[in-house]
């Protein structure tokens, strides 16, 4: 899929079981059919990625699906193994996910973690009998390029990737871009993400154009990312900015232990990463 969770550690995950001889299968539950559950028969683990959905009630309805068909499993004895990659057990914008995380963790035996900080965030929810690994994500980015000067006469290149959950945080930092007049320079955006970013994108900045005070030094690429050219894309997008910025909100308690991958691969591609 297009999320970096599932690229950096549901996949990786499903290749290693292959190259050891053990069968999988996966399943996307997003609605309450228990039919669906009996093709999971004979299964001894059940490995749960990174769960996500556009809106509420799709949350709803994936929630309770996936809850079922985990306890469907866990009733035959497999296995439940966990991947925590944000710290949904405090997310205060959606008392569901957090609700689920929370059982989850109340019955899985397993919980893999990309970071030491996340684990220790979730510490006194998590059972003692539940052993825990950390396995940090992996660089999408494979080679170590040094950083790419800006050419004499040419816009800084700066560049945000990412999934439409972090979309916000750039969308609420673009007018401070645009009206800011320390920037004497001209400058290049580019967004590289889903259509649905290309088009939140493209609807802020035409209205933020309409102000009698915005600048006019800022040009902007909207690219559509492209799942089935990774990591190709993403190494061609990031080697041609100078600056990757990744803004988040330091309050918000779900960001907090989040994965770092996207800080390393900007690094890895020389950029000049500002988090």
């Amino acid at each position: 899929g297009s999320m970096a969770s599932s690229r950096l550690q549901t996949v990786p995950s499903l290749v290693a079981l292959s190259n050891i001889g053990h069968k999988h299968i996966a399943y996307s539950f997003h609605h309450s059919n228990k039919n669906e559950f009996k093709k999971l028969d004979g299964s001894n683990a059940c490995f749960i990625g990174k769960m996500s959905a556009d809106n509420a009630e799709r949350m709803r309805n994936m929630a309770v699906a996936n809850w079922e068909a985990i306890n469907y499993l866990r009733d035959q004895n497999a296995k439940i193994v966990l991947t925590y990659c944000d710290n949904h057990l405090f997310n205060t914008k959606s008392k569901i996910i957090s609700s689920l995380y929370r059982e989850l963790f109340k019955i899985s035996d397993y919980i893999i973690y990309p970071s030491n900080i996340l684990r220790s965030l979730s510490r006194d929810l998590t059972p003692p009998n539940v052993k825990t690994f950390i396995i940090k994500d992996p660089w999408q980015v494979r080679q170590k390029l040094p950083y790419q000067p800006r050419e004499p006469g040419k816009p800084w290149r700066i560049i945000w990737f990412g999934a439409n959950k972090n979309l916000k945080f750039l969308l609420d930092l673009l007018p401070q871009f645009l009206n800011s007049r320390l920037l004497t320079e001209s400058y290049e955006l580019t967004v590289l993400g889903s259509t649905f970013a290309a088009k939140e994108t493209s609807k802020i900045i035409s209205e933020i154009r309409k102000g009698k005070n915005v600048l006019k030094n800022w040009s902007f690429r909207l690219v559509i990312w492209d799942m089935l050219d990774q990591p190709n894309q993403l190494e061609a997008e990031l080697k041609r900015a100078q600056i990757s910025i990744i803004p988040s909100d330091p309050n918000d308690p779900s960001k907090k232990g989040a994965s770092h991958n996207r800080v390393v691969d900007s690094i890895r591609s020389g950029c000049l990463a500002i988090a």
